[in-house]
């Protein structure tokens, strides 16, 4: 089955946030984020958003629904997300065992000590809520995805 991935319109927001808290994601969709959604048959089974926050670009809320897992949904998202990223960099904070998944998009692991303060908190505070998550960061010129 195709995927299409597009960027959402705000008036579509508040229904990508609900179904968010549905998969499990709890951060929600702040004012300003550019919100890229994967579709199948109309049907949305995939959301990541870009935030600006403390002057820095986040890759957030990467979410692929149960049902589309492991169908490549996650890759058509990271792709058409860098492709609109430019060369502008980026970080994330993902889990670890999808180190390789965000490496192929040019996303290297930063060392928490030379983390930006406001992320290395963020880190700190998804640690203690039991995650395995680690900073990671893209550079003004990453390497195009190998998919």
């Amino acid at each position: 089955m195709e995927t299409s991935v597009r960027i959402a319109a705000a008036s579509e927001h508040a229904a990508l946030a609900s179904l968010y808290e549905v998969w499990g994601y709890r951060a929600g969709i702040a004012a300003g984020d550019a919100v890229f959604v994967a579709e199948r048959s109309g049907t949305v089974v995939g959301i990541v958003r870009r935030s600006r926050e403390e002057g820095l670009t986040m890759l957030r809320g990467m979410y692929v629904g149960p049902s589309a897992r492991r169908t490549r949904v996650g890759t058509s998202l990271l792709v058409a997300f860098v492709r609109d990223l430019g060369e502008e960099e980026c970080y994330c904070i993902p889990f670890a065992h999808l180190t390789a998944f965000y490496g192929k998009a040019g996303f290297t692991v930063v060392p928490e000590a030379i983390a930006p303060a406001s992320l290395a908190a963020r880190l700190q505070r998804y640690r203690l809520e039991g995650h395995d998550v680690l900073l990671m960061h893209r550079a003004t010129r990453g390497r195009p995805i190998d998919v």
